[in-house]
C-alpha cells in the first residue's frame, strides 16, 4: 500500500532497557521519526447538493522510525559496560521508545495532521473550485 509521509523530527532519546536476564540500564539514541498514513485509509464523502468533498483522515498516524548511528550519531549505554546487549536489543529498544515518544508527542502528531491537509488540499482544490466545490476535513475515529 501506499504511504504519504506528513513531516520528518530528528528525536534525542534516551531508552531505559530492561531486557530479561541483562542489567537494566540506559542508551542515549537519536532517530529519524516519520509519522505517515496509508493513503487507502483517507475517504471521501461527495456531496452533490451541498457541493461539498469531505475527506476523512485517520486520527491515528504510524511512525517510521529511522536510528541514526554515524560519527554525530552515536549510541551512548550507562552503565558503561552493556557488553551483554546486542545489536537487535539496542535497536528494538531504541526504536519502541522513539515510537512510544512520537506518539505521545502532541506537537508533531498536530503538524503531520497539518501537513497531510494541506497537502490534500493543494492537490485537490484547484479542481474542485472549478466546479464550485468546497473541502472540509474530519477525524476518522474508526
Amino acid at each position: 500500500t501506499a504511504k504519504l509521509t506528513t513531516a520528518k523530527y530528528v528525536q534525542h532519546g534516551i531508552a531505559k532497557s530492561h531486557i530479561e536476564g541483562k542489567a537494566d540500564g540506559y542508551i542515549l539514541y537519536y532517530a529519524i521519526v516519520r509519522p505517515n498514513v496509508n493513503l487507502e485509509e483517507i475517504t471521501y464523502e461527495i456531496d452533490d447538493g451541498t457541493k461539498k468533498v469531505t475527506v476523512r483522515i485517520p486520527e491515528k498516524f504510524a511512525f517510521h522510525i529511522e536510528l541514526l548511528e554515524d560519527e554525530n550519531h552515536q549510541f551512548c549505554y550507562y552503565p558503561k559496560s552493556q557488553a551483554d546487549w546486542t545489536g537487535r536489543d539496542v535497536f528494538y529498544i531504541c526504536e519502541t521508545d522513539a515510537k512510544q515518544k512520537a506518539e505521545a508527542n502532541v506537537e508533531l502528531v498536530e503538524k503531520a495532521r497539518e501537513s497531510l491537509e494541506n497537502t490534500i488540499k493543494a492537490l485537490l482544490e484547484p479542481i474542485l473550485i472549478r466546479s464550485g466545490y468546497t473541502l472540509e476535513f474530519e477525524k476518522d475515529a474508526s
